[in-house]
């Protein structure tokens, strides 16, 4: 599993020189599919014109680097249009605020948790603020069926809130992991 800070900042790698080629600036999320799309990558060759890295074309993910197979598959997002149409949207998630049902805020989320192979979603870190985080450290929530991306919050039903609840201790063990 990886988290989408530990990500940013990472350089990309060329597989076919060893080169190091640029570096993520972001992680593009897919709202629909709770997954991974993509990269927006930054580098001073692409002087401010935005350019992607799909998911799909990441061949690993090590320790301090991403490797690609080469270069050409950093593309600008009209090359991509469904990426290019989420980029239009709101493709970051980070911060947005998890809402139950019932109106209850649950707190924002921190970082997401995907898988590697396939870029799903397994969870959110999220924060209840720097006192509550201080104090009791983060919260990991599970990604589950039922959740809902809505403008600039995550939706849950009274189920998802209160199996949370009932296992925040158990789900905070799950980053230490």
């Amino acid at each position: 599993m990886l988290a989408s800070s530990d990500l940013i900042g990472k350089y990309i790698v060329d597989m076919t020189n060893g080169n190091k080629i640029c570096n993520i600036k972001e992680v593009i999320y897919s709202k629909d599919f709770f997954k991974a799309a993509g990269f927006l990558v930054d580098s001073n060759s692409f002087k401010n014109d935005k350019r992607i890295i799909r998911f799909k074309d990441v061949k690993d993910f090590g320790d301090n680097f991403v490797i690609i197979d080469s270069s050409d598959v950093i593309k600008k997002p009209y090359n991509y249009p469904k990426i290019d149409q989420m980029m239009k949207n709101e493709y970051s998630i980070i911060g947005y605020e998890i809402l139950c049902e019932d109106g209850i805020s649950m707190g924002f989320i921190k970082d997401v948790v995907f898988d590697e192979k396939k870029g799903r979603i397994v969870g959110f870190k999220i924060t209840d603020g720097i006192i509550q985080d201080l104090l009791g450290g983060r919260n990991f929530m599970p990604y589950t069926e039922g959740m809902k991306f809505c403008d600039n919050f995550l939706l849950i039903n009274r189920q998802i809130k209160d199996e949370f609840e009932k296992n925040k201790e158990e789900y905070k063990k799950l980053l230490s992991i």
